[in-house]
């Protein structure tokens, strides 16, 4: 996906420049026409596209407070926190906000069974800091796959259906 480009405008009646992080055109994954960088605002001010890499944050507002109630009517109960940033010559003063767009259950790791010989301590304390689990029943180490795999104790290729 290309980048999103950035152009600057002022609205010439209030001097503030508006800040929106955009897409460069409509995405054929979700079909949400994002605006461009040409888009005006009602104001008749210009979008202005922010690089975050660039800026500092200055302030972060949970929804309710001052600062933030023009936003979360809004954006409703999606709006999860506004955040004030400053350029790094701290000349641009943008305003940033966080929505929750999809959510669902985590998705959780795959437990393996591993065994850990008993003369390897170095192998089992990085196991434990990785989340591992004695299982004195089955006399087996439980942990994430993942976990088995940055170890070394099992492959990182799957075993093909029969």
């Amino acid at each position: 996906m290309a980048s999103p480009s950035r152009k600057t405008s002022r609205d010439p009646s209030s001097q503030r420049q508006t800040l929106a992080l955009v897409q460069p055109s409509q995405s054929p994954v979700d079909g949400v026409n994002y605006p461009s960088a040409d888009d005006h605002r009602p104001n008749g001010s210009s979008v202005q596209i922010c690089q975050a890499e660039a800026t500092e944050v200055v302030k972060r507002l949970k929804p309710g407070q001052a600062g933030t109630r023009a936003l979360q009517r809004r954006y409703g109960p999606a709006l999860v926190c506004v955040r004030y940033r400053k350029d790094a010559g701290g000349n641009t003063r943008y305003t940033t906000v966080e929505l929750v767009v999809d959510h669902g259950p985590p998705r959780r790791q795959p437990l393996v069974r591993v065994a850990i010989r008993f003369n390897d301590p170095d192998t089992r304390f990085q196991a434990l800091a990785l989340g591992a689990e004695w299982d004195a029943t089955q006399k087996t180490w439980r942990m994430p796959r993942r976990a088995a795999i940055q170890l070394g104790l099992i492959s990182n290729k799957r075993k093909a259906a029969k």
